[in-house]
């Protein structure tokens, strides 16, 4: 794999850019057959490296991957705090600004992953906009503030512990809640444009997840009107 450095400038109290990483195979031929990046948005407190588990295998494939360490976080800390909940959504709109500005990049198909905390711009940010071709999201958050309550105390502790902000207000949560974000958006397409934006979107849960708890799942397929064979 060839594993470039990159910096994607973001709005802030001063200039700052996202650090991050386009990680590609060495096989030109299989780049070219695939013509995809993927933008990879991981969870709360992961930084970069935590997925490669999951993206080096896609890059391995042909797939062009796009990594970054979100704003508090790995070689991004100094942009600004992990709990900028709301601003690191909106970083998608700058890191998919950044692709298209990229003249190698400008034809290739985007696709989108999001994975516990990352599944939130996957959803708010990139579901609505037609430029992503497919979405994944895996372990998906329905209701923010509503899932986090259901929350256990010792989790609910440790998270306290690792500074994040539990206590969410009301115009906040419709900011961070995909279920309720799209309503919105829902009400302003057609009945058909609706589907097929749905048709791009994959989803994953595991029954037994402790934290995002499996009711976010059945909320956003019941809501989102999800057909059996884009859920996992």
């Amino acid at each position: 794999l060839e594993v470039s450095p990159i910096k994607i400038p973001v709005e802030g109290p001063r200039k700052a850019w996202l650090i991050g990483e386009l990680i590609r195979s060495k096989n030109e031929q299989k780049r070219i057959s695939r013509n995809s990046i993927i933008i990879v948005n991981q969870g709360f407190s992961d930084t970069k490296e935590s997925l490669q588990y999951l993206y080096y295998p896609l890059a391995l494939h042909g797939y062009q991957i796009l990594i970054h360490d979100p704003r508090g976080l790995g070689k991004s800390k100094k942009v600004g705090k992990k709990t900028d909940h709301i601003q690191r959504i909106q970083d998608f709109d700058f890191i998919l600004q950044w692709v298209m500005n990229q003249d190698f990049l400008k034809n290739s198909n985007i696709y989108c992953i999001g994975v516990s905390h990352g599944t939130l711009p996957a959803l708010i940010k990139a579901f609505p906009n037609e430029k992503i071709k497919k979405i994944v999201v895996i372990s998906s958050v329905a209701n923010f503030r509503k899932t986090f309550q259901r929350l256990n105390p010792i989790l609910k502790l440790r998270y306290y512990i690792r500074g994040n902000i539990l206590k969410i207000r009301k115009e906040q949560n419709l900011e961070l809640s995909p279920v309720l974000k799209l309503k919105i958006y829902k009400k302003q397409v057609k009945p058909q444009e609706w589907k097929k934006l749905v048709e791009r979107l994959l989803l994953i849960h595991a029954k037994n997840d402790k934290i995002t708890k499996f009711f976010n799942f059945e909320e956003l397929i019941s809501f989102l009107d999800v057909p059996p064979s884009n859920q996992i």
